[in-house]
């Protein structure tokens, strides 16, 4: 690569070809190796045709059949188009790759980190660098070396201090700089290869650097950096780790000392005046980044987070971005404000680790009408003395379709779609100007039309101001376009996209939302590491999330098959032909869940037997012969009629007839239904037992994965988990009677939303607070809905809490429901509310889903897998969720359904067959 500093205009091409140009100075044939393997990797599975320029190497020779690799002697530098230059493997990113055509590599040795978001594919599809680690950059740091001459070499020193610098992702942009930078950066990158020394022809401005900055980054973190100031060499570590320690903070900076002496080194700066430093480390508000001069008799800026803070990179997908064309030199101060004003914190070290230079001909200064950006600004988030509770232009709708558009068209679909979605939210679009420009933006740029995503918008609303949906809209858009042939422009936007959300905000969802990309553009392989991934980083939140993205659109197996270390689907291989199989105790005379269970083992030559309460306590061995199998249920039975005194002799008698039975070769597994019994007779003597039970059993069966990391408490390490999924009760009801006939039969209002329970009312059903939600939302929200409540109530204090409260909204049905009746009860329902103190599987939920009712649910257990808001319900974690939620629920809610190849019983027909048994 020449370096020297000179301008080439080179012949104009119709497209240009992405190339990387490998400088090959510094490594052997060995290392170069290595580079090429890396590069045909990134070929392998990235849709952006990169050309390999290997330069200066005479000895390394290249296959003919190779068009995508050539040998090139010399490659003069084009300064009138953007380019990068990087010095390790660690600094690539989609990012950079998808922004720019022609990027510089100046290796001083063979590949040996690759960046955490590309990590998990290139990690493991890169056969001779099988030593590849990931690199995680602890903070991004942003500066623009703008005729940067005076003070390039003063700040590359300063810089080339920094704890763990390697660690940090150091973006130098030049913008069109007549500076001599250059050389000095050349030379900084050999030494410091976690810099990326980006040249852009055309000078955006200095706040649209800081932008693209952040848009390129891999960091949680973000910081400027500018070059007439300095740090200490801990500035940029302890503010990471102040936010890391302060999740509810966004915006970190420290004390300041200020000099007016250029280019004054840090170790030279202890005797200096010293901003902003308080007598502690302190969080504030948005409050205090204004003041009131009373000389001037008006509100001036107290920009404390001043010329160098670290920030969340997370704030600019809510907030936006940096906005010079509107607040020139003040733009930091305006930005600060603005997310302070939406509930940002920020935090003030009082620590003096930055140095200020107040320069005379700074950015601001310089600058004749700063002062009255600073008037724009105050009159933006102040009236008079005091601060406006929404800024005065956020409402207008030019600006915020503009930042859409301005961010999808340069392809920042992260921040893009959220400020979307966010104008979704608010408000229905008004006018046909906007619905038409939107329209022709979705169709152009996300490849999707309008309404679909008003549509999830909708469906999310209910919950909208309870958690951060933006992740729920996007598994919305991503599902949108299973059907479409996504371009290949698209497909690596979408990639782009999810890098944003694994660096800046949750990486599961980040991860998941990757694998859903690759299933759009059917490349299985890539789906499946990137779910292992999103496993691997979290595994309970996984199950949480995952179909926030995939939205149960594909089965349990499905992803079971895909992951790894975690419990599969049941292969059976404890039943024998010609055996028997005793369950107990025997509740299908009262819950079809048995029934359907073993609905179909007889074909495979199992018999089936149930025991009585009283058979399962007392069980006869001498019934049992060796290759039957016990299959033990819900274990309530031994706690129910016991005190404290008797329990553990109870408990023990059961163990050791069971340590009989497995002594005469008798199968012993358990399906957990349940934590712990709803007696909670004594935890302490339930949990041991729960242990040893769960060790001695061939199997514990769960419903889902969820389940084994809810039991952890008492679950036996060695115990062996397998997957038995919970189904639906299609074919076990009628469901013959349509909503209206349903509704006028029971007596109650036809026209109003319908919510239901069903089911008996126990203590653990935990209804009395959700008799009050609903009490509270008719009587302070003016709440308009039929609640019905169809079962028999046990909880007596469930029936107080109803007589007190005399409504035409509540119906109350005090019987045991017949199964022919659950029909009238369900499709008189828009939505099945679900009520719990504790669950791991909720039996009503399949009850509701084979009805296609939407529910209500509350977030425990395997519910956190099956209920995905907006999807066939909502989750709430609180009676004051459930309280926001049902204000919020519409008339006309649509009926869902889960389809029958998604849940569904074991051994249906002939689709599993154990070995044992063929």
């Amino acid at each position: 690569m020449d370096t020297t500093e000179k301008v080439k205009i080179l012949p104009r091409k119709a497209k240009q070809q992405k190339k990387f140009i490998l400088d090959c100075c510094n490594i052997s044939n060995r290392q170069v190796t290595a580079w090429v393997n890396l590069f045909r990797t990134f070929n392998k599975f990235i849709d952006l045709h990169f050309e390999l320029c290997i330069l200066n190497t005479d000895s390394y020779s290249v296959p003919k059949t190779d068009q995508s690799i050539s040998l090139i002697n010399d490659y003069p530098i084009d300064f009138n188009k953007d380019f990068v230059v990087l010095f390790d493997s660690k600094t690539l990113s989609l990012a950079l790759l998808n922004k720019f055509d022609t990027i510089f590599i100046e290796p001083q040795k063979e590949p040996e980190h690759i960046n955490h978001l590309l990590y998990p594919i290139l990690g493991s599809l890169q056969p001779l660098n099988h030593h590849l680690k990931s690199w995680v950059p602890v903070c991004t740091l942003i500066t623009s070396m703008f005729n940067g001459d005076e003070y390039k070499e003063a700040f590359l020193e300063n810089t080339a201090k920094f704890k763990e610098l390697q660690n940090i992702e150091t973006f130098i942009f030049r913008p069109k700089s007549d500076g001599q930078e250059h050389l000095n950066l050349m030379s900084f990158g050999q030494d410091n290869t976690s810099l990326i020394y980006v040249w852009l022809a055309v000078d955006p401005g200095l706040y649209d650097v800081w932008n693209l900055g952040v848009r390129l980054s891999s960091s949680s973190f973000c910081s400027n950096a500018n070059i007439d100031d300095k740090r200490s060499s801990e500035h940029v570590f302890k503010l990471v780790k102040a936010l890391e320690g302060n999740k509810t903070v966004d915006i970190a900076s420290t004390s300041l000392r200020v000099t007016d002496v250029k280019n004054q080194s840090w170790s030279e700066s202890e005797n200096e005046v010293v901003w902003y430093q308080p007598k502690t480390s302190e969080i504030y508000g948005v409050e205090k980044l204004a003041k009131f001069n009373n000389q001037q008799q008006k509100i001036v800026s107290h920009n404390i987070p001043h010329c160098m803070p670290v920030w969340r990179t997370k704030l600019h997908r809510t907030n936006g971005y940096f906005t010079e064309s509107r607040f020139g030199p003040s733009s930091d101060w305006e930005f600060w404000l603005r997310c302070g004003t939406r509930g940002s914190k920020l935090y003030l070290l009082n620590q003096d680790l930055g140095l200020h230079y107040r320069a005379p001909q700074s950015y601001w200064r310089r600058n004749p009408k700063a002062k009255n950006f600073d008037d724009i600004i105050v009159n933006e988030y102040f009236n008079g003395s005091r601060q406006r509770s929404v800024p005065l232009s956020q409402n207008l709708k030019s600006l915020e379709i503009g930042a859409i558009a301005k961010a999808l068209k340069e392809n920042d679909f992260w921040a893009g779609i959220g400020l979307l979605y966010e104008f979704l939210r608010k408000e229905a679009i008004k006018f046909e100007s906007q619905k038409d420009f939107l329209k022709l933006l979705c169709e152009s740029k996300l490849e999707i039309e309008l309404q679909y995503l008003v549509d999830a918008t909708n469906r999310l609303a209910p919950v909208s101001e309870l958690k951060d949906t933006y992740h729920d809209f996007i598994g919305f858009y991503l599902r949108g376009l299973s059907k479409k042939n996504v371009s290949d422009d698209l497909y690596t936007r979408l990639l782009v996209l999810t890098d944003k959300v694994i660096s800046f905000e949750d990486p599961v969802l980040g991860w998941i939302s990757k694998a859903k990309v690759y299933q759009l553009k059917s490349l299985p392989e890539l789906e499946t590491k990137c779910l292992q991934e999103a496993y691997q980083t979290h595994q309970y939140n996984f199950w949480c999330n995952v179909n926030r993205v995939y939205g149960l659109a594909e089965s349990l197996s499905y992803f079971l098959e895909r992951l790894i270390e975690v419990p599969k689907m049941s292969d059976f291989s404890w039943l024998t032909r010609g055996r028997t199989l005793y369950f107990l105790p025997d509740y299908s005379h009262g819950n079809p869940y048995q029934k359907l269970l073993y609905q179909n083992f007889e074909q495979l030559g199992v018999e089936v037997k149930g025991l009585s309460e009283a058979d399962s306590i007392n069980l006869d061995l001498s019934r049992f012969e060796a290759g039957d199998v016990l299959h033990i249920h819900w274990i309530n039975i031994f706690f129910n009629k016991e005190t404290q005194e008797s329990i553990t002799d109870v408990l023990n008698n059961f163990m050791s007839n069971l340590l009989l039975l497995r002594q005469r070769g008798v199968k012993v597994v358990w399906t957990v239904h349940n934590r712990q019994n709803h007696e909670q007779l004594n935890l302490d003597i339930e949990y041991e037992f729960r242990n040893q039970l769960s060790k001695l059993c061939d199997a514990v069966l769960l419903h889902h994965p969820l389940i084994e990391m809810e039991i952890k408490d008492w679950l036996h390490e060695n115990a062996n988990i397998q997957i038995i999924e919970h189904g639906l009760y299609q074919d076990i009801y009628k469901n013959d009677t349509v909503k209206a006939e349903a509704r006028k039969k029971i007596g109650i209002d036809e026209k109003k939303l319908t919510i239901a329970t069903l089911g008996k009312i126990k203590e653990y059903k935990d209804l009395v607070p959700k008799i009050q939600v609903f009490k509270k939302a008719i009587l302070e929200n003016e709440f308009s809905a039929n609640y019905l409540i169809a079962g028999k109530i046990f909880c007596k204090k469930t029936l107080a809490e109803i007589k007190s409260f005399k409504n035409d909204s509540f119906k109350v049905v005090n019987k045991f429901i017949d199964d022919d009746e659950v029909q009238l009860y369900l499709n008189s329902a828009d939505y099945v509310l679900l009520s719990y103190r504790d669950i791991l599987t909720s039996g009503g939920f399949f009850q509701a889903m084979s009805f296609s009712k939407q529910v209500l649910a509350p977030s425990q257990g395997s519910l956190k897998y099956y209920v995905t808001d907006g999807v066939n319900g909502y989750k709430y974690s609180s009676d004051e969720e459930l309280n926001t939620i049902l204000v919020s629920l519409k008339l006309n809610c649509e009926n869902v359904s889960i389809a029958e190849n998604l849940v569904n019983w074991p051994i249906k027909r002939t689709n599993l067959i154990p070995h044992q048994l063929l």
